[in-house]
């Protein structure tokens, strides 16, 4: 590399774009924190290690933080099916980013609907079926 600080700015801009990439694909993400106080109640509280351990597809960046997809919460209660589908696709098969890209994308499978949009709609059997051809296909 003859420009140390030029290859440094390319980096850094490489990252700042994947980020954005990341942020329009998926939409807004909540922290471990976030998610608590949406799954809690006032009379009820969820810890945020709670959350760790509950069927929600979070996803680790780089640095170790985790996050975890708006789109994955209807009326501050995870989607119905979503964690079905999430047992379904084996983690060492699929990354959590590419099954979240995946939940996020029109599927020809379901006639050009995302997943978590048909999971929303109650389709959960067809977003099973089309999970499995999709982790199928990626064998």
């Amino acid at each position: 590399v003859d420009d140390v600080a030029a290859a440094a700015r390319a980096a850094v801009d490489a990252l700042v774009d994947t980020a954005a990439f990341w942020e329009e694909h998926l939409g807004p993400v909540y922290d471990a924190k976030t998610v608590a106080i949406l799954l809690g109640t006032p009379d009820k509280p969820v810890s945020r290690q709670a959350v760790s351990k509950r069927p929600l597809l979070a996803l680790r960046t780089g640095n170790g933080r985790v996050f975890y997809p708006a789109f994955q919460f209807a009326n501050g209660q995870p989607v119905a099916g979503l964690a079905d589908v999430l047992a379904e696709v084996n983690e060492d098969l699929v990354s959590r980013w590419t099954l979240a890209s995946w939940l996020a994308s029109p599927d020809d499978d379901l006639d050009g609907v995302r997943p978590i949009d048909a999971l929303r709609a109650g389709g959960v059997q067809r977003v099973l079926q089309a999970a499995r051809a999709w982790a199928l296909a990626l064998q």
